[in-house]
């Protein structure tokens, strides 16, 4: 089936995890890979300098990449499912948001740690698959399954009505 044969992005996304032994990987190491990719993120800044864009201001923005990855994902949460989600996604993103900080400012190793857990919790979930005995969603549509996973495990473990 293409993704165009669903009705909503995550009805596609949870076509592709069926077993229930999938869906429970799926869920402990969505979170952490949530967590460590805002950890490794949070390593990129892009500064800009406002005074070159004649603003009157001379203090440069910084964004970093956890934050802008944030935005991204309450933007498409808002913009495909409606406000509802988009406020019970904000909550997900900012414990997520907080549990990183929390863990850079606690541990000198934070970005080593980060990035072997987020690898191991990849690697997690296409064992997960190879159970279920499908290819992971990832493969037929990137973005919507990076996009719709955070909500899927969410969902699927505390509020199965949400969507």
């Amino acid at each position: 089936m293409s993704q165009k044969d669903y009705a909503s992005p995550i009805d596609f996304y949870r076509d592709y995890h069926t077993h229930p032994t999938n869906q429970l990987i799926h869920a402990v190491c969505i979170p952490l890979i949530a967590i460590t990719l805002q950890n490794l993120l949070s390593l990129i800044t892009i500064t800009i300098d406002r005074r070159t864009l004649s603003l009157n201001r001379a203090n440069p923005i910084s964004l970093r990449g956890n934050i802008i990855l944030s935005v991204v994902f309450q933007y498409n949460y808002a913009a495909i499912y409606g406000t509802k989600v988009f406020f019970v996604m904000l909550g997900y993103m900012t414990v997520t948001n907080f549990l990183g900080t929390r863990w850079r400012h606690q541990r000198t190793n934070w970005a080593w740690e980060s990035l072997v857990i987020h690898l191991l919790a990849w690697a997690a979930q296409f064992y997960g698959h190879l159970i279920e005995g499908r290819r992971p969603a990832l493969i037929d549509n990137f973005g919507q399954a990076f996009l719709s996973a955070p909500l899927f495990a969410f969902s699927e473990v505390f509020w199965p009505t949400l969507i």
